[in-house]
């Protein structure tokens, strides 16, 4: 019998514990290689000079595609709740102001945001209890009209059948709105609701093809998904991770990744669609940490995420990680169990102890689930010999980025 009787049993890639619990994942997202005003990130300082304000409290952001635009031109919008107000931009070039213009559109404490490709854009007027809806032509923001509310709104989602779902966070509930008509509510279990994104089974860029609504609850330690109502998955956060945490907003990828905002801890949590914990991003290996992260929204399409925090902004590209894996050989069978950030390409060649390639073991084996195992029966004599290969993304920063993994193995 040949057995493994030495691995590196568990390999850890820059993996911080921030507690008991949650895992810091470095390279979860990466700066972009291709900028938008040419940078990545917008500090307290740049916001100033372009909005020639003094930024106070960023909520909220939303980024899409009008239909309008050139393929890789993007628009995004921003809230701005002590100001009352909506920075956007209708080609990530130039900045503008919405919000002062007359009594009807003026906001009180802006929070949640979302936006379609059509150009209707919904904001969660908090204090004033209602939906703003605005429309950006391409160039710049108008008022459509609002939709009074029996509550203050948190946030707000959209389907593309061009329903509206709101929390209302002094209300305990969530609404479904249909042409400004509330068509159904959902208040069981549904306790000071915050943050909420819908995945539209039809959309392109969804990869499971299944749709649910993920919604920040428990005024943001705890997450749900809901389902035709009813509440179908739940993670109790502040117990799961045993220390305080406050999500405000959240986001949904590709692949029904789910992504929060903890502002309490300065962090992006990460859970897979039944809300298993994944990892947690602060920072890139090259980059300073985030600021009390408040809003957030991904552009499924090339995986490009968007954040807001206390002092300035964030764009990051979907990356990879590689949280842990380890590799044993017993009974002529490699065992290689993994856990990633993301689903992944996979390339593992065996070397020998003097770093000669004696075999490909496999090469670029599609993974679409972020843990798991992978068993291989193989021929391999007595000896030591080294593991080593990469793992990339397999969209958005595909062919830019990848992880590389080496482990000694010791059979006998």
């Amino acid at each position: 019998m040949k057995r493994t009787t030495l691995l590196l049993a568990i390999v850890l890639f820059s993996s911080t514990l921030l507690s008991e619990n949650i895992r810091y994942a470095p390279a979860m997202f990466i700066k972009p290689f291709f900028k938008g005003l040419g940078m990545y990130r917008v500090t307290e300082q740049e916001l100033k000079f372009y909005l020639n304000i003094k930024v106070k409290q960023p909520m909220d952001i939303a980024v899409t595609k009008l239909e309008t635009q050139e393929i890789y031109t993007l628009s995004s919008y921003a809230t701005e709740r002590d100001l009352g107000l909506v920075a956007y931009n209708p080609n990530l070039a130039f900045v503008f102001l919405y919000g002062q213009e007359k009594f009807h559109e003026k906001f009180n404490a802006p929070l949640g945001i979302d936006a379609s490709e059509n150009g209707s854009v919904w904001v969660a007027d908090s204090e004033n209890k209602r939906i703003v809806v605005l429309s950006n032509n391409g160039y710049k923001l108008e008022y459509k009209k609002h939709i009074t509310l029996e509550g203050k709104p948190f946030d707000i989602t959209h389907d593309l059948s061009g329903h509206l779902y709101v929390s209302l966070y002094d209300t305990d509930r969530v609404m479904l709105l249909e042409d400004g008509k509330v068509i159904t509510q959902i208040t069981d279990h549904i306790e000071r609701p915050k943050g909420l994104k819908f995945i539209d089974k039809n959309d392109p860029y969804n990869y499971f093809k299944s749709d649910f609504l993920a919604l920040v609850n428990r005024d943001g330690e705890q997450i749900v998904t809901i389902s035709e109502g009813t509440i179908k998955h739940q993670i109790d956060l502040k117990k799961f991770f045993r220390i305080p945490v406050r999500i405000n907003f959240i986001s949904i990828d590709y692949f029904s990744h789910i992504l929060a905002t903890d502002e309490e801890n300065s962090c992006i949590h990460k859970f897979d669609r039944d809300l298993n914990y994944i990892a947690s991003f602060n920072h890139t290996e090259e980059d300073s940490s985030l600021y009390k992260v408040q809003g957030i929204d991904v552009y499924k399409k090339y995986g490009q995420l968007f954040m807001v925090e206390k002092t300035g902004g964030r764009y990051y590209w979907m990356g990879m990680d590689v949280i842990e894996w380890e590799a044993e050989y017993t009974n002529k069978e490699l065992i290689i169990k993994y856990r990633f950030t993301d689903p992944a390409f996979f390339t593992l060649h065996l070397y020998s102890s003097e770093g000669e390639m004696i075999r490909t073991v496999f090469e670029k084996k599609r993974l679409d689930q972020c843990r798991g195992s992978i068993k291989l029966k193989i021929e391999i004599e007595p000896g030591e010999y080294i593991l080593r290969g990469k793992v990339e993304p397999t969209y958005s920063s595909y062919k830019r980025f990848q992880r590389e993994i080496k482990q000694k193995l010791f059979v006998d």
